[in-house]
């Protein structure tokens, strides 16, 4: 959310847009850091999971950084990314 886009969420799973309706999967823009949480609770969730974050990646010539339940994402005064 923070990060530039929120469109994987909606390349994995459209019909969670149906309620909500948007029409626009920019992000905050707070962040060049794309985060996609709970990999490990949700990968057999959705099918070829890995796969498809790897081809939303390269559509959409960003990076994803994948976290589990119990991790998080940090960013020191260099603007490195520490997991």
């Amino acid at each position: 959310m923070f990060g530039n886009s929120i469109g994987l969420i909606h390349e994995l799973d459209s019909q969670m847009n149906d309620v909500v309706g948007l029409n626009d999967f920019t992000g905050l823009c707070l962040t060049n850091i794309n985060v996609c949480p709970h990999v490990s609770k949700i990968i057999n969730r959705y099918d070829r999971f890995l796969e498809r974050i790897d081809n939303f990646e390269k559509c959409n010539n960003i990076q994803i950084t994948r976290i589990n339940d119990g991790q998080a994402v940090f960013v020191d005064k260099n603007n490195t990314v520490i997991v």
